[in-house]
Formats: C-alpha cells, structure tokens, sequence
C-alpha cells in the first residue's frame, strides 16, 4: 500500500516518493473497481511495455483543524495521455483529463502547468489516481501547493521565463536587424536558431497552450519541430561562422546528413503522435535523442577544432560555453531516455545556459563584424592605391593621346621650317609657324595642368559651375571621344554644385568610359551620351545615358562588385563602378542606381544638398 501524505500547515509537497504504481491493462478498470489491488513499489517492477499506460496512486490526509484547498501541478513536458481521478471511499468525487488531446475542465485558472484543484475536509482522507501513458514512462513530477503558494510561485516562475523569453526575443530582433544591415549570414541563421529555440521551450513549458486557442497536438508538433529545428539553425549558424564549408567541407557533408535524418524522424514523431500509436512514437522519440545526443558531439568536436586552430579568446570561450550547454543537454536527453530521473531544475539550468549562450553569439558575432570591417578597410586602401595606379597607366595613356597629334604637327612645322631654311626662304611664313608651335606647346601644358588638378587630393569642397565642369570635362574627353559619338550636355542655366571637383570628375569619367567601351564594342549606329544635371528640392541628379545595350539581368547584382568585370584583362580592372559607388555613398552621401532603358543603360548619380563651404 501507498504511504500517505499528512497535510498540515506546509504550503508545498513533493509527491514522487509517496507513489505506487501499476501496470494494469484492462480497459473496463477505474480505480473504484475492488478486485484491483496489484500496486507495485517501483516503476521499475512494472512488466507491460514502456509505452502502454500505468496507474500512480497516493494518499492524503488532512491533519489540520480546518478544510484546505491544495493544487495538484506538473510541468507540461512530453505527456502523451493523462487522466486524473480523485475519490473518497471508493467514489470518484472528480475526474479530468490533461494531455496531448483533452485540455483541462476543471483547472480553476489557466496555467502554463498541467493543474487540477483538490479540496479536502478537516480529518478527511482522499486517493489520488493517475493513469498516465507518455514515452519511456518518464516520471510525471507532482507537486501539492497550496493556493496562495501557487499564486507567489507562479508569479515568480513566470517572471524568471518572461526574462529567458524577453531576453532570446532580443537577440532574435537584435540579430534580424544586424542582418539586413550588415548582410553577415551568420546573423540570419542565428535569428532562426532564436526563432526555434522560442517555439521549442515556448510549447514545451505550455506558455503557447496558454496564451493561444492552440490545441495541445498542436503544441506537441510545435515542441517537435522547435526542439529539432532549433539544433540544426545552430549547426548551420556555425557553418557560417568558422566557413565550414570552406575549410571543413567532409565534415559538414556528415553533419548535414544527421540534419536530414533529424528531420525525418521528427516527420515520423508527428505523424505517429496523430495516428496515436505509441509504441513507434517512442521509437521515434528515441531516435531523436540519440542523433541529436551524437549530433552535439560532432558539434562540440567542431568548435574544439577551431578554438585549437585560431586560439583565439572567443572561439575557446564559446567552445567552453558550448560544452557546458552540451553536457545539460546530454542530462536532458538522458532524462528524456528515462536514464536517469527527471528533474526541472535541469531544465531551468539549460534555459539560464542558453540565455549566456545568446549573449557570447552576440559578442562573437560583434567581434567577427569588427574584424570584417577592418579587413573590408584593408581591401579599400588597398584598391585605392591599385585605382591610383590603374588611373595612372590610363592617365598616361590620354595624355599620349592627347599629345601625339600636336606633336606631329610641330614635327611637320620644324620640318617645313628646316625645308624652308635650305630653300633660303626663312622669312617666308616664319613668325606664322612660330605663333602655331607656340599654341600648340601651350596646349599640350595645358594638357598636364588639367590631368595635375584631376589627380589632386586636396578634398577641399568648392562651388563648382556646371558649365565650368562640362568645358573641362570636353577637354579631358577630347582625344578619346570618336567624331560619330554625340556627346550630349544638358543642364540649367547657372547651376552650381557644392562638392569635391577632382572627385566629381572622377566618378563622371568612370561612367562615360563604360559608356564609351560599350558603343565601340557593339559598333552603335548614331551613338551617344546624354549628360543631364538637375536640381532637386534636397539634391541634385546626375543622370547619363547611353544607347549602348542592355545590361544583363544576371549580372545586374554584381556591377559593383569589385574586381567584376565583363571586358577583357587587357580592357579593365573591375573595380571602376566598384570605386564609384564607395565615393557617391562615402564621401558625398548621395547614391547611385544603374537601370536598363529602351536599348542602353541610364546610370543616375544622386548627391545630397546641404554641403556649406567654412
């Protein structure tokens, strides 16, 4: 027989060890029926199949001198049938369920518990009997409270979840933001890591049961698809993180593979939880734990390889971190075996875990971002100066451009003078030729002061006149400009920019250049370019247009990145649009969009107003 719990003035009893068990299977038994009597000590003593119903039974008795109202409360966990009796005398006075498919009758409020409410009478007596089916018989752990108890206590675990719950949430918003800001993919597996591990422990402590119309099967499938999701967002989460794929790709292919037969056999949980046949629902469970149990310790061996590699102070911290969290999880699965006893304060460990868990990601994540930035800092100077370099081969070249026809032209007067000379004809035509090898030297320093200032880095601001810009852009333009290409200048009278002229001009020839390429490899008829500047209300509009062809969609996204180009070696770098785009965003705050329209490209430079010259 059970021992039996005397009541007096305490507000909390534990139950387990007051319990007797029995496995009877007949389906017409009810604990009133008296040929019933074959009560077991142990749940180990049990014989039927671990995944067929047994009983529990306890007594209590009420030692006070006055009535008391008690409730009987569980935590959810993966409770698969449930049915609760409380009789006096052999008289069922109530009788309730509280499981994956019946919700509670006579539960007095809601609870993220399973709760049923006991009132009993000065020096009465009362048997409680539960009939429970869940996976691998794991123990249902009773607690008897008395209600204003349940109340402080409730409060309390309920404030400490509202933290674990409220804390995760932030990281999940934290980390989205981070992602369409920065673009880290680790942040957006993160997200989901966070998004799971709030269904996962949201359904198992029943809070979405409570604050939802779900059904509890539906809860289950949300535990289901939470507890398993959340581990696999972690793997790829740290896949993204240390570039497993990169440096590790055997190992991923092996990890990836327990991720595909996790999420099959949460596919065979949930249907076989639907169908209600519990004997491949526990097989399905423990299939479940034992991959994830082996999952985790690939996992573990992952992060122990980098930290040993890198020994950097983050990676050793997080792989210490993770194998504590793992070494909670391992006790879980252990529980969730029935290996060992089942034990709630586990369970709120592992919470407390994950939550400095989700900070140390947070930090990682934050040092891994700051790292980025300085090697995405490196990358820039470094394609500055291989730009400075490109710019001054190009430079070069236009001057050479620009040079060699004036130059011929003085060779041919120094030669009609030198024909003249031996003809004794010096006076003929000689201060003419003299005034046009003046002229032509003239232009040719010109040349050298326009590519000077062009090259400058002086970032001073000044108001530029867009006419003034257009006349030396023509000059710069001069010797590269075939004679059928229109280029074409539209602006409104007296306009004027505030920006940095060298730099200005810079991202203008940029543009024209491709243009340029552009019409002469597709041999255009009737080529242009349009150059129009406009004023708006808080910027102006550069837009230049070619009719040069289309850009292809699939390789829209990649026009700016560096290094990217479709033009032969010898033809271009990459990094021209790459370059333009870092000055309009950074150092004039503007931006730069670059569309197809009719049969060429329309690339619009917008650069902001509100520039003073000090």
């Amino acid at each position: 027989m059970s021992a039996t719990i005397i009541l007096t003035d305490q507000n909390k009893y534990d139950l387990l060890s007051y319990y007797e068990y029995s496995d009877e299977q007949k389906d017409t038994f009810i604990p009133t029926d008296p040929t019933f009597s074959q009560w077991k000590e142990s749940k180990k003593l049990l014989k039927s199949a671990t995944y067929e119903p047994y009983w529990i039974h306890f007594k209590l008795k009420n030692n006070t001198d006055s009535k008391q109202e008690y409730i009987l409360s569980s935590e959810r966990g993966y409770m698969y049938n449930l049915d609760f009796y409380l009789l006096k005398n052999g008289h069922i006075l109530l009788q309730d369920a509280d499981d994956q498919f019946r919700k509670s009758k006579t539960a007095p409020f809601k609870s993220s518990h399973r709760i049923f409410p006991i009132k009993i009478e000065k020096n009465e007596c009362l048997d409680v009997y539960f009939k429970i089916k869940n996976v691998n018989r794991i123990n249902l752990l009773l607690e008897l409270q008395t209600y204003p108890y349940v109340v402080y206590e409730s409060s309390l675990y309920n404030l400490l979840q509202g933290i674990f719950f409220a804390t995760i949430f932030a990281m999940l918003i934290y980390s989205l933001n981070l992602y369409f800001t920065t673009k880290y993919q680790p942040y957006f597996y993160y997200t989901w890591y966070a998004f799971f591990l709030i269904l996962y422990q949201g359904s198992y402590f029943g809070y979405f049961e409570l604050l939802t119309n779900f059904s509890p099967q539906t809860a289950f499938v949300l535990v289901s698809i939470g507890s398993i999701c959340f581990v696999i967002s972690m793997l790829y989460f740290i896949f993204e993180l240390f570039e497993v794929r990169r440096k590790l790709s055997k190992y991923r292919i092996i990890l990836k593979v327990l991720a595909s037969i996790l999420l099959f056999y949460m596919l065979g949980l949930i249907i076989t939880k639907t169908i209600d046949n519990a004997q491949y629902t526990e097989i399905f469970f423990n299939l479940i734990n034992i991959t994830i149990a082996l999952y985790v310790g690939l996992l573990q061996c992952l992060l122990y390889y980098f930290a040993y590699k890198y020994k950097r102070k983050l990676e050793i911290l997080y792989a210490i971190s993770w194998s504590i969290i793992s070494v909670f999880g391992i006790f879980l699965i252990l529980m969730n075996l029935n290996w060992m006893d089942k034990d709630v304060y586990l369970e709120y460990s592992f919470q407390v875990l994950m939550m400095v868990d989700s900070l140390l990601i947070i930090i990682l994540l934050a040092s891994q971002i700051k790292k980025m930035k300085v090697e995405q800092k490196n990358q820039e100077i470094l394609l500055g100066r291989q730009n400075r370099l490109a710019s001054m081969g190009e430079t070069i070249n236009m001057i050479a451009h620009q040079w060699r026809q004036p130059l011929a032209a003085i060779n041919g007067i120094v030669l009609k003078l030198d024909i003249d000379l031996k003809k004794s004809n010096v006076t003929l035509n000689y201060e003419s030729d003299l005034d046009e090898i003046e002229k032509l030297t003239q232009y040719l320093s010109k040349t050298i002061d326009d590519f000077m200032n062009f090259f400058k880095k002086d970032k001073h601001l000044e108001r530029i006149k867009v006419d003034e810009l257009f006349t030396e852009l023509k000059s710069l333009l001069m010797c590269q400009v075939d004679a059928n290409v229109s280029i074409i200048y539209h602006s409104k009278c007296d306009l004027s920019i505030v920006s940095y002229k060298s730099e200005l001009l810079q991202i203008l020839l940029i543009v024209i250049h491709n243009a340029l390429d552009a019409l002469s490899q597709r041999k255009v008829k009737n080529p242009f370019i349009i150059i129009d500047i406009r004023e708006r209300k808080k910027s102006f509009l550069i837009s230049i247009e070619n009719n040069g062809g289309n850009i292809p969609m699939e390789i829209m996204d990649h026009i700016f990145d560096p290094y990217f180009t479709t033009k032969h070696s010898k033809q271009g770098t990459g990094i021209g649009l790459y370059i333009l785009k870092m000055i309009i965003e950074k150092s004039m705050d503007g931006t730069v969009v670059i569309k197809n329209k009719d049969k060429g490209v329309i690339v619009e430079l917008e650069i902001k107003k509100g520039i003073n010259i000090h």
